[in-house]
Protein backbone atom coordinates (compact mmCIF):
# COMPACT_ATOMS: atom_id res chain seq x y z
CA UNK A 1 0.00 0.00 0.00
CA UNK A 2 1.54 3.30 -0.77
CA UNK A 3 -0.68 5.43 1.44
CA UNK A 4 -3.94 4.52 3.85
CA UNK A 5 -7.43 6.78 4.79
CA UNK A 6 -8.46 6.46 8.13
CA UNK A 7 -11.99 6.85 7.74
CA UNK A 8 -14.00 7.72 11.41
CA UNK A 9 -17.72 8.98 11.59
CA UNK A 10 -18.16 11.77 13.80
CA UNK A 11 -21.37 10.17 15.17
CA UNK A 12 -18.95 6.85 16.99
CA UNK A 13 -16.65 7.72 19.70
CA UNK A 14 -13.02 7.60 17.74
CA UNK A 15 -11.41 5.64 17.96
CA UNK A 16 -13.32 2.02 17.21
CA UNK A 17 -11.88 -0.97 17.64
CA UNK A 18 -11.63 -2.29 14.27
CA UNK A 19 -9.91 1.36 13.20
CA UNK A 20 -7.07 0.77 16.02
CA UNK A 21 -6.68 -2.73 14.07
CA UNK A 22 -6.16 -1.35 10.86
CA UNK A 23 -4.01 1.62 11.84
CA UNK A 24 -1.83 -1.14 13.93
CA UNK A 25 -1.78 -3.20 10.64
CA UNK A 26 -0.89 -0.11 8.69
CA UNK A 27 2.01 0.82 10.61
CA UNK A 28 3.29 -2.84 10.85
CA UNK A 29 3.14 -2.70 6.62
CA UNK A 30 5.19 0.53 7.13
CA UNK A 31 2.67 2.78 5.86
CA UNK A 32 4.11 6.65 6.01
CA UNK A 33 1.05 8.36 4.32
CA UNK A 34 -2.15 9.24 6.00
CA UNK A 35 -4.68 11.14 5.67
CA UNK A 36 -8.05 10.94 8.45
CA UNK A 37 -11.40 11.85 7.17
CA UNK A 38 -14.00 12.97 9.40
CA UNK A 39 -17.06 12.18 7.89
CA UNK A 40 -21.01 11.88 8.98
CA UNK A 41 -20.43 15.64 10.31
CA UNK A 42 -24.01 17.03 8.95
CA UNK A 43 -25.91 14.39 11.38
CA UNK A 44 -23.83 16.08 14.69
CA UNK A 45 -23.76 19.90 16.15
CA UNK A 46 -20.53 21.90 16.16
CA UNK A 47 -19.88 20.97 19.71
CA UNK A 48 -19.83 17.62 19.03
CA UNK A 49 -17.57 17.39 15.90
CA UNK A 50 -15.07 19.49 17.72
CA UNK A 51 -15.34 17.07 20.56
CA UNK A 52 -14.61 14.15 17.88
CA UNK A 53 -11.74 16.15 16.39
CA UNK A 54 -10.06 16.03 19.57
CA UNK A 55 -10.78 12.51 20.00
CA UNK A 56 -8.70 11.85 16.73
CA UNK A 57 -5.72 14.24 17.77
CA UNK A 58 -5.94 11.59 20.47
CA UNK A 59 -6.13 8.62 18.49
CA UNK A 60 -2.94 9.08 16.25
CA UNK A 61 -0.73 10.41 18.51
CA UNK A 62 2.55 9.18 18.94
CA UNK A 63 1.54 6.70 15.17
CA UNK A 64 2.77 7.24 12.05
CA UNK A 65 -0.43 9.03 11.02
CA UNK A 66 -0.09 12.32 13.71
CA UNK A 67 0.81 14.36 11.02
CA UNK A 68 -1.99 13.24 8.48
CA UNK A 69 -4.39 15.95 7.45
CA UNK A 70 -7.42 15.58 8.91
CA UNK A 71 -10.78 16.37 6.69
CA UNK A 72 -14.09 17.26 7.90
CA UNK A 73 -16.67 15.69 4.95
CA UNK A 74 -20.08 14.64 4.48
CA UNK A 75 -19.47 12.24 2.15
CA UNK A 76 -23.52 11.37 1.95
CA UNK A 77 -24.02 15.63 0.85
CA UNK A 78 -20.68 15.35 -0.86
CA UNK A 79 -19.14 18.04 1.10
CA UNK A 80 -15.68 18.87 0.72
CA UNK A 81 -15.34 16.20 -1.25
CA UNK A 82 -13.05 17.43 -3.95
CA UNK A 83 -10.84 18.80 -0.98
CA UNK A 84 -10.66 14.66 -0.16
CA UNK A 85 -9.57 14.25 -3.65
CA UNK A 86 -7.06 16.98 -3.76
CA UNK A 87 -5.60 15.57 -0.56
CA UNK A 88 -5.62 12.04 -2.77
CA UNK A 89 -4.50 13.06 -6.01
CA UNK A 90 -1.39 14.41 -4.40
CA UNK A 91 0.09 12.04 -2.50
CA UNK A 92 3.91 11.38 -3.18
CA UNK A 93 4.39 9.22 -6.08
CA UNK A 94 6.34 5.58 -4.62
CA UNK A 95 9.63 5.03 -6.30
CA UNK A 96 8.95 1.14 -8.00
CA UNK A 97 12.05 -1.04 -8.37
CA UNK A 98 11.89 -2.53 -12.23
CA UNK A 99 15.35 -4.14 -11.98
CA UNK A 100 14.66 -6.49 -9.09
CA UNK A 101 12.88 -9.95 -10.01
CA UNK A 102 9.00 -10.18 -10.29
CA UNK A 103 7.40 -10.61 -6.85
CA UNK A 104 3.38 -11.06 -7.09
CA UNK A 105 1.61 -11.98 -4.04
CA UNK A 106 -1.49 -14.25 -5.02
CA UNK A 107 -5.28 -13.36 -3.40
CA UNK A 108 -7.29 -14.95 -5.49
CA UNK A 109 -7.19 -18.11 -7.98
CA UNK A 110 -10.32 -19.80 -10.21
CA UNK A 111 -11.26 -21.91 -13.13
CA UNK A 112 -13.15 -19.69 -15.89
CA UNK A 113 -13.97 -23.33 -17.99
CA UNK A 114 -17.78 -23.86 -17.82
CA UNK A 115 -18.46 -27.40 -16.70
CA UNK A 116 -19.01 -30.10 -19.79
CA UNK A 117 -16.39 -29.10 -22.14
CA UNK A 118 -16.46 -32.08 -24.40
CA UNK A 119 -13.24 -29.59 -26.46
CA UNK A 120 -10.11 -30.39 -24.49
CA UNK A 121 -8.69 -27.44 -26.81
CA UNK A 122 -10.97 -25.77 -25.59
CA UNK A 123 -9.74 -25.58 -21.94
CA UNK A 124 -8.23 -22.30 -20.40
CA UNK A 125 -5.64 -22.76 -17.45
CA UNK A 126 -5.99 -21.48 -14.06
CA UNK A 127 -6.37 -17.41 -13.46
CA UNK A 128 -4.32 -15.95 -10.72
CA UNK A 129 -4.92 -12.60 -9.13
CA UNK A 130 -2.92 -10.04 -7.19
CA UNK A 131 -0.60 -7.28 -6.66
CA UNK A 132 2.50 -7.22 -7.93
CA UNK A 133 5.52 -6.13 -5.35
CA UNK A 134 8.31 -5.55 -7.51
CA UNK A 135 9.83 -5.89 -11.01
CA UNK A 136 7.89 -6.43 -13.84
CA UNK A 137 5.66 -9.48 -15.76
CA UNK A 138 5.65 -9.88 -18.97
CA UNK A 139 2.92 -12.24 -21.06
CA UNK A 140 5.52 -15.23 -22.33
CA UNK A 141 7.54 -15.03 -19.47
CA UNK A 142 8.41 -18.60 -17.74
CA UNK A 143 7.37 -18.18 -13.35
CA UNK A 144 7.02 -20.13 -10.91
CA UNK A 145 4.49 -20.51 -8.13
CA UNK A 146 5.61 -21.48 -4.46
CA UNK A 147 4.97 -22.96 -2.17
CA UNK A 148 3.01 -25.19 -5.24
CA UNK A 149 1.24 -28.43 -4.10
CA UNK A 150 1.26 -28.93 -0.37
CA UNK A 151 0.89 -32.97 0.37
CA UNK A 152 0.71 -34.54 3.21
CA UNK A 153 3.05 -37.98 3.22
CA UNK A 154 2.37 -40.74 5.90
CA UNK A 155 5.68 -42.08 6.95
CA UNK A 156 6.66 -45.63 7.92
CA UNK A 157 5.87 -45.04 11.81
CA UNK A 158 2.36 -43.38 11.16
CA UNK A 159 2.87 -39.96 11.49
CA UNK A 160 2.50 -37.30 8.83
CA UNK A 161 5.16 -35.57 6.76
CA UNK A 162 4.41 -32.15 4.45
CA UNK A 163 6.36 -31.56 1.62
CA UNK A 164 5.84 -29.15 -1.10
CA UNK A 165 6.30 -29.01 -4.90
CA UNK A 166 6.80 -25.69 -6.76
CA UNK A 167 4.96 -24.99 -10.01
CA UNK A 168 6.24 -24.01 -12.93
CA UNK A 169 4.22 -22.36 -15.66
CA UNK A 170 4.04 -19.62 -18.70
CA UNK A 171 2.36 -16.65 -18.24
CA UNK A 172 -0.39 -16.65 -21.45
CA UNK A 173 -1.94 -13.45 -20.65
CA UNK A 174 -2.12 -10.39 -18.00
CA UNK A 175 -5.05 -7.68 -17.42
CA UNK A 176 -6.04 -5.50 -15.41
CA UNK A 177 -10.33 -5.48 -14.59
CA UNK A 178 -11.01 -6.07 -18.49
CA UNK A 179 -7.68 -4.56 -19.93
CA UNK A 180 -5.75 -6.47 -21.79
CA UNK A 181 -2.25 -5.92 -20.93
CA UNK A 182 1.62 -7.48 -22.98
CA UNK A 183 3.41 -6.37 -18.93
CA UNK A 184 2.60 -5.45 -16.10
CA UNK A 185 4.56 -3.31 -13.17
CA UNK A 186 3.85 -3.04 -9.50
CA UNK A 187 0.90 -0.49 -8.40
CA UNK A 188 -3.02 -1.95 -8.65
CA UNK A 189 -4.38 -5.52 -8.78
CA UNK A 190 -3.83 -7.72 -12.47
CA UNK A 191 -5.00 -10.85 -13.38
CA UNK A 192 -2.24 -13.54 -15.06
CA UNK A 193 -3.38 -16.67 -17.42
CA UNK A 194 -1.21 -19.45 -17.08
CA UNK A 195 -1.33 -22.45 -18.31
CA UNK A 196 -1.67 -24.67 -15.01
CA UNK A 197 -4.38 -26.89 -14.66
CA UNK A 198 -7.46 -25.25 -13.47
CA UNK A 199 -8.56 -27.65 -11.23
CA UNK A 200 -5.52 -26.40 -8.81
CA UNK A 201 -6.22 -22.83 -9.13
CA UNK A 202 -10.71 -23.27 -8.56
CA UNK A 203 -11.98 -21.73 -5.45
CA UNK A 204 -9.10 -20.17 -4.38
CA UNK A 205 -6.72 -23.00 -4.33
CA UNK A 206 -3.54 -21.18 -4.75
CA UNK A 207 -4.63 -17.93 -3.01
CA UNK A 208 -1.63 -16.78 -0.78
CA UNK A 209 0.94 -18.02 -2.72
CA UNK A 210 3.49 -16.17 -4.49
CA UNK A 211 4.39 -15.66 -8.02
CA UNK A 212 8.34 -15.56 -9.17
CA UNK A 213 11.20 -15.77 -11.01
CA UNK A 214 12.33 -19.46 -11.45
CA UNK A 215 16.05 -18.32 -10.72
CA UNK A 216 14.88 -15.53 -7.92
CA UNK A 217 11.93 -17.89 -5.95
CA UNK A 218 11.62 -17.50 -2.23
CA UNK A 219 12.12 -20.11 0.43
CA UNK A 220 9.39 -22.20 1.39
CA UNK A 221 9.28 -22.20 5.36
CA UNK A 222 7.97 -24.45 7.50
CA UNK A 223 9.22 -23.13 10.50
CA UNK A 224 10.13 -19.38 10.88
CA UNK A 225 12.26 -17.58 13.38
CA UNK A 226 11.42 -13.97 13.54
CA UNK A 227 11.82 -10.77 15.54
CA UNK A 228 9.12 -9.49 17.05
CA UNK A 229 7.41 -6.13 17.21
CA UNK A 230 4.35 -5.54 19.98
CA UNK A 231 1.51 -3.47 17.93
CA UNK A 232 0.55 -0.45 20.69
CA UNK A 233 -1.62 -2.13 23.99
CA UNK A 234 -0.75 -5.71 22.95
CA UNK A 235 1.12 -8.28 24.59
CA UNK A 236 4.21 -10.34 24.05
CA UNK A 237 4.03 -14.16 22.81
CA UNK A 238 4.29 -16.88 25.13
CA UNK A 239 5.79 -20.34 24.23
CA UNK A 240 2.73 -22.63 23.16
CA UNK A 241 0.87 -19.72 22.40
CA UNK A 242 -1.51 -20.73 19.09
CA UNK A 243 -1.35 -17.96 16.64
CA UNK A 244 -1.89 -16.66 13.32
CA UNK A 245 0.95 -15.84 10.94
CA UNK A 246 -0.18 -13.55 7.90
CA UNK A 247 2.29 -13.39 5.08
CA UNK A 248 1.15 -11.34 2.06
CA UNK A 249 -2.42 -13.11 0.87
CA UNK A 250 -1.47 -16.51 3.07
CA UNK A 251 -3.26 -16.74 6.80
CA UNK A 252 -1.26 -19.71 8.71
CA UNK A 253 -2.02 -21.35 12.11
CA UNK A 254 1.16 -21.39 13.83
CA UNK A 255 2.50 -22.58 17.59
CA UNK A 256 4.86 -20.72 19.16
CA UNK A 257 8.10 -22.62 19.94
CA UNK A 258 9.82 -19.91 22.08
CA UNK A 259 9.70 -16.54 22.65
CA UNK A 260 12.58 -14.39 23.66
CA UNK A 261 14.39 -11.64 23.58
CA UNK A 262 12.24 -9.60 21.37
CA UNK A 263 12.36 -12.82 19.00
CA UNK A 264 9.94 -16.10 18.52
CA UNK A 265 10.23 -19.29 16.97
CA UNK A 266 6.99 -20.54 15.11
CA UNK A 267 6.12 -24.22 13.88
CA UNK A 268 3.47 -23.85 11.05
CA UNK A 269 0.56 -25.43 10.33
CA UNK A 270 1.05 -24.84 6.52
CA UNK A 271 4.36 -24.09 4.56
CA UNK A 272 4.48 -20.21 3.29
CA UNK A 273 7.04 -18.72 0.63
CA UNK A 274 8.35 -15.60 1.50
CA UNK A 275 11.61 -13.72 1.43
CA UNK A 276 13.79 -13.18 4.65
CA UNK A 277 13.32 -9.94 6.09
CA UNK A 278 9.85 -9.97 4.90
CA UNK A 279 7.46 -8.27 7.32
CA UNK A 280 4.83 -10.47 8.70
CA UNK A 281 1.84 -9.92 11.08
CA UNK A 282 0.65 -12.27 14.04
CA UNK A 283 -2.48 -12.52 15.33
CA UNK A 284 -3.88 -14.48 18.67
CA UNK A 285 -7.49 -14.89 19.68
CA UNK A 286 -9.17 -12.53 21.95
CA UNK A 287 -12.68 -14.06 22.81
CA UNK A 288 -12.70 -16.25 19.92
CA UNK A 289 -11.97 -13.33 17.96
CA UNK A 290 -8.45 -12.85 15.76
CA UNK A 291 -6.68 -9.79 16.91
CA UNK A 292 -3.41 -8.11 15.61
CA UNK A 293 -1.05 -8.93 18.18
CA UNK A 294 2.88 -8.07 17.07
CA UNK A 295 4.65 -7.31 13.67
CA UNK A 296 7.44 -9.97 12.68
CA UNK A 297 10.51 -9.70 10.80
CA UNK A 298 11.02 -12.90 9.10
CA UNK A 299 15.03 -13.92 9.59
CA UNK A 300 15.69 -17.37 9.06
CA UNK A 301 13.89 -20.89 9.72
CA UNK A 302 13.61 -24.52 8.52
CA UNK A 303 12.84 -24.79 4.92
CA UNK A 304 9.83 -27.14 4.01
CA UNK A 305 10.98 -30.82 2.31
CA UNK A 306 10.42 -30.44 -1.39
CA UNK A 307 8.62 -33.38 -2.98
CA UNK A 308 10.53 -36.17 -5.47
Amino acid sequence: MDAALITTAATEPCPQPQASEHLAAAEVLGVNHFIVVQNKLDLVQRKRADQHREEIERFVRGSRAEKAPVIPISAQLGINMDILCDYLANIPKPTRDLTKPPLMVIVRSFDVNLPGIEDFSKLVGGIVGGTLLQGVLKVGQEVEVRPGLVVEEKQKDGTKKIKVKPLKTTITSISSEKTPLTSAVPGGLIGLGTNLDPSIAKRNGLSGQIVSAPEAAPPIWATIQARIVVVRGGKSLKADESVRVQSGGAVVPATVISAKGGKALLRLSHPIAAETQARLAIARSDKGVWRLAAMAILEQGEEAEMMA
